[in-house]
């Protein structure tokens, strides 16, 4: 029971929320699994055999879904990330300006301006 991550606790104990690797995972493993299962239609003949072969991989998707869910949420929550927490800086040097005196705002706001062009890209 100690080792079961739904009760570990501790530096490096899982939150609530699944980790953006997670997610990230989750996705590329999605993606593999629809590109074994078009491999598969077009490589297995019609028989009654190659829908239980079709479902069986999807059943063994689903599950590493649910392990990858279960044991990988130390990243940070899907909707955090660094640019948002830099714009949240610069919407708060702007609100208290003596609070952040040694702070070049407009080189930060390039920085997070090119972020976004090079991720969007």
């Amino acid at each position: 029971m100690t080792d079961d991550p739904d009760y570990k606790r501790g530096f490096r104990g899982p939150g609530p929320v699944p980790g953006r690797g997670a997610w990230n995972s989750i996705k590329e493993l999605r993606r593999l699994t629809l590109a074994l299962d078009k491999f598969l239609r077009i490589t297995l003949m019609d028989v009654p055999e190659r829908e239980v072969v079709l479902g069986a991989v999807d059943q063994a998707s689903c599950y590493a879904e649910v392990v990858i869910l279960r044991y990988d949420r130390n990243g940070p929550p899907e909707t955090q990330s660094e640019l948002a927490d830099m714009e949240a800086t610069i919407r708060l040097a702007a609100k208290y300006p003596d609070q952040f005196k040694g702070t070049d705002i407009e080189a930060m706001k390039k920085l997070v301006a090119g972020q976004k062009r090079k991720c969007a890209s």
